[in-house]
């Protein structure tokens, strides 16, 4: 029987939407690694400790979310030693790797170093762009979520009949000191007009607005990683 968590992964896997979740219930969710040898406990305590994994010839660590798992499609046919942890405590005690889930299964995913550090971070989609001439600017979705001023934008939003769509990240940019939040409009008009009402208004913090262009890597980033907080009805 398919448990929520695997149920959460499968829409994960075509749909954006669903991966914040995901990513979320991946650290705290109990996931199942193969041991090299049997040991008297199967649980790993909540710390960080060395532990001896299975993993295969090109170095990748398989990682299940059931023992059930483990036997799909047969490849694996007796029992195996195992160990059971958080995600969370997984990736803590065995760092720089790869990790595939459920590699034996119809839905899965393989999951990279820089990932795992990323998500250990934030349970949010964080990606590390370069644009113009070779500035970093690193891309997520805030860790508090700044509700008053989605409201507002929503409020100002409703009145611009050109704005289609409004998206949300924090970014930070390699010249500036702190991140700042950055809202993406999806604008059927002239852009510079809604820009010109917006600005005359007092968000109470820095925000940058960009039009969203598909092809532009910030905005490229929203469409497959978020979804719009605004759309016109």
């Amino acid at each position: 029987m398919e448990t929520s968590f695997e149920a959460l992964l499968r829409k994960a896997s075509s749909d954006p939407t669903f991966r914040v979740e995901f990513n979320e219930k991946l650290l705290l969710e109990p996931l199942i690694i193969l041991a090299v040898t049997s040991t008297s406990s199967q649980v790993i305590p909540e710390q960080n400790v060395n532990f001896e994994v299975m993993s295969f010839e090109d170095g990748r660590i398989p990682i299940f979310t059931s023992e059930s798992k483990i036997f799909d499609k047969g490849v694996i046919q007796k029992e195996v030693p195992i160990l059971k942890a958080t995600g969370r405590v997984i990736f803590q005690s065995v760092k720089e790797r790869t990790f595939l889930l459920n590699p034996y299964s119809d839905y899965g995913k393989e999951l990279y170093p820089d990932e795992i550090k990323n998500l250990l971070i934030s349970p949010y989609p964080i990606c590390r762009l370069e644009i113009g001439s070779g500035s970093l600017v690193i891309v997520g979705r805030p860790a508090k979520y700044p509700i008053e001023l989605v409201n507002l934008l929503k409020s100002i939003f409703v009145n611009l009949s050109a704005v289609k769509a409004g998206y949300l990240c924090l970014v930070g940019y390699s010249s500036r000191n702190s991140p700042n939040l950055l809202v993406a409009l999806d604008v059927d008009g002239d852009y510079e007009n809604v820009l010109n009402v917006i600005s005359a208004i007092n968000m109470g913090q820095v925000i940058d607005f960009i039009e969203l262009r598909p092809g532009d890597k910030i905005s490229d980033y929203l469409l497959k990683e978020t979804t719009p907080f605004y759309i016109k009805n």
